[in-house]
């Protein structure tokens, strides 16, 4: 049998999540975000992110980016431009971050990651994007 690589594991199992809500994950109010990251025992990880792409309903409304991990805390960093003062903003598990776009941020979509760490040291970046309206 072939192995996957950790890389094609970690697609997989966004595929399989996204495709596989649990139902515990209730769709989100414009502006949020749901994350939950868990590091399984056998190496993989299970990643839920709902929605992909978040779009504000105004631009002075603020983004929340809730961890629903129960080991695993989160930051947000920026893959570019970033609407938002300072970096990264940080999530402990189970909890949650508030961001608000700087004053006249020019509305674009925002490409962000969710960087996270396994226990064991084990990386995860995940990047979605996020959409600051007219």
């Amino acid at each position: 049998m072939r192995r996957l690589s950790m890389r094609a594991l970690l697609v997989v199992s966004i595929f399989t999540a996204a495709c596989n809500k649990p139902a515990t994950l209730q769709a989100p109010a414009p502006g949020e975000v749901t994350i939950k990251i868990e590091c399984l025992s056998d190496g993989g990880v299970s990643v839920v992110l709902t929605p992909w792409q978040v779009r504000l309903p105004n631009p002075a409304a603020s983004f929340t980016f809730t961890n629903l991990s129960s080991a695993v805390d989160i930051d947000i960093t920026s893959q570019g431009p970033f609407p938002f003062n300072g970096q990264p903003h940080h999530a402990n598990h189970g909890n949650h971050v508030v961001a608000k776009p700087v004053p006249n941020t020019p509305p674009r979509t925002y490409k962000y990651n969710v960087n996270a760490t396994c226990p064991g040291g084990r990386n995860i970046i995940i990047d979605p994007d996020m959409i600051i309206p007219n």
